[in-house]
């Protein structure tokens, strides 16, 4: 009786054995780059950490599979609980160490070497984050900048020359418009102000960091008080688009390290809500998408498609600009190019579909001439030289429009100045 029941024991052992090298050759083909990359992401290919890693699960999972499909009638069943045993713990080491890179990456992602000293930003419970009113820094990275961020008692950046009267300029944007690494006279709204000589008194609505929902909050603010005379400046880059919290990607990196982010605007069906952000699932999401390894995989599947965010853009700025229109006043929407997109010859996210105006060919093609437009090779924000001729850009092409004083010249068709800061 007992040969016979190990007679049995064995063709029933082989057929499980069987069942589970097939299964583990399909999940060896479902986790294979290639399958991946077709069914998730196939126009973005992975990056070489993460092909290495989807390539190692994969070619393990057929060497298994095939080890248990031809030899199922010889293989002990405590051979088998050590291969899973084994290959469940370098599995769960391959997962701990990519998510512990995302950790690392998510706390340490301000440029090295920076150092502020004092404080311009603070948290915002309408736009995540903001530029505190009264606010003053030192800002240094050693060998780079050593400058100073001044923030009027409106919550605005200085510009220089600041005039009490003047035709009105509100500039919106991110840390480009801000002017991340110069001074508060060199930013290209304190370059805009010097060329019209104490006659346009410009507000820098700027902000570090911010994406295209939290600029058009911002703007939404201060919409009430524009008059027919003032002048809105739109500025972006194509990142810009992407800084929102349904693309989680950019907005994600702020909810880890001293004050992490809790609240966050959203636009959806055509208004501002205020998402809560600072959850443990939140958190955990952001682990996972921007893991090096599997973030290959959980990004495109986690995160909305990049149209969406495209359509949603063009609604906020249509709204910007019906809102601009119905006030008398006028808008500009500018594309700011970035010290990558031009160093490195990338093709930047084309917002012309949204009437922005491209201003990528006004910088110089020469490399080592385009260096001196932008802070360093690892840092593409502009120089005082790059916020300088954006500046003569936008006068230019104010001008042009006959919205603005020409440098020595008439007013032409710009309204009659105004005077006087906005309400906050």
């Amino acid at each position: 009786m007992g040969h016979e029941a190990l007679d049995r024991k064995v063709p029933d052992q082989a057929r499980c054995f069987l069942a589970v090298g097939v299964s583990l050759l399909a999940v060896g083909v479902l986790l294979h780059e290639w399958t991946i990359s077709y069914f998730v992401q196939p126009s973005s290919p992975f990056r070489l950490t993460a092909r290495v890693h989807w390539w190692y699960v994969s070619l393990n999972a057929w060497g298994i599979g095939l080890w248990l499909i031809f030899w199922r009638n010889k293989i002990q069943p405590i051979a088998v609980i050590a291969t899973s045993l084994l290959c469940s713990l370098t599995l769960f080491f391959l997962l701990a160490v990519d998510l512990a890179r995302s950790y690392a990456a998510l706390t340490h992602h301000s440029p090295r070497g920076r150092v502020v000293i004092g404080e311009y930003l603070i948290p915002d419970e309408e736009l995540g984050w903001t530029v505190k009113p009264g606010g003053k820094a030192r800002v240094v990275r050693e060998g780079w900048y050593d400058v100073s961020y001044n923030i009027g008692p409106e919550g605005f950046r200085r510009t220089i020359p600041d005039p009490e009267i003047g035709q009105r300029v509100y500039v919106l944007g991110d840390s480009f418009a801000f002017g991340w690494g110069v001074n508060d006279d060199e930013t290209f709204s304190s370059r805009l102000a010097e060329r019209q000589n104490d006659r346009v008194k410009v507000f820098n609505l700027g902000v570090d960091g911010y994406g295209i929902t939290q600029i058009y909050a911002r703007f939404s603010k201060i919409q009430a008080n524009l008059e027919s005379s003032d002048i809105v400046i739109f500025t972006l880059i194509g990142d810009d688009i992407h800084r929102t919290w349904p693309d989680f990607m950019f907005v994600s990196r702020q909810l880890f390290g001293r004050r992490p982010l809790q609240h966050f605007p959203v636009f959806e069906d055509g208004a501002i809500r205020i998402e809560q952000t600072n959850s443990i699932a939140n958190k955990l999401k952001a682990l996972f998408v921007h893991a090096p390894w599997l973030g290959s995989a959980c990004g495109p599947l986690l995160l909305r498609s990049s149209e969406k965010a495209i359509e949603d853009a063009t609604h906020m700025i249509a709204k910007v600009r019906d809102l601009v229109e119905a006030r008398g006043a006028r808008l500009m929407l500018i594309q700011l190019p970035t010290g990558a997109e031009l160093q490195r010859n990338q093709i930047p996210l084309d917002l012309s579909d949204l009437g922005a105006l491209q201003i990528r060919n006004r910088f110089p093609t020469d490399p080592k001439t385009l260096e001196l437009y932008f802070i360093s090779r690892d840092d593409g924000h502009y120089s005082s030289k790059g916020h300088r001729l954006v500046g003569d850009i936008l006068q230019e092409e104010l001008t042009k429009r006959g919205w603005m004083f020409a440098p020595g010249g008439d007013i032409g068709p710009a309204r009659a100045a105004r005077s006087g800061a906005p309400d906050t």
